[in-house]
C-alpha cells in the first residue's frame, strides 16, 4: 500500500519514476540519473581532460547508494 501512495504522490508532480504492476515493481531507467549519464557526453565529444577531471570527482563513491540489490545479484 505504501508504494500505490508514493506513486500518487509522485504522479500528480509530473514525476514518472514508478512501474507497477500486482507481482512487479520498477524504477524506470529513464527516471534515473547518474554520475555515469553526466560523463557520457565527454565521451561522446572525446573530452578526455573532462572525463578524467568528471572520473576523479567520483572517486570511489557508489554510483547509487542505499540500494541493496537482489540477493541473486552477488
Amino acid at each position: 500500500m505504501v508504494l500505490l501512495e508514493l506513486k500518487n504522490e509522485l504522479d500528480p508532480r509530473g514525476i514518472d519514476a514508478l512501474s507497477m504492476s500486482r507481482s512487479e515493481l520498477a524504477l524506470k531507467s529513464e527516471s534515473l540519473y547518474t554520475d555515469l549519464d553526466a560523463i557520457e557526453p565527454a565521451v561522446t565529444e572525446c573530452e578526455t581532460d573532462m572525463v578524467v577531471d568528471q572520473l576523479l570527482a567520483i572517486d570511489n563513491h557508489p554510483l547509487i547508494e542505499w540500494v541493496t540489490p537482489n540477493p541473486s545479484f552477488d
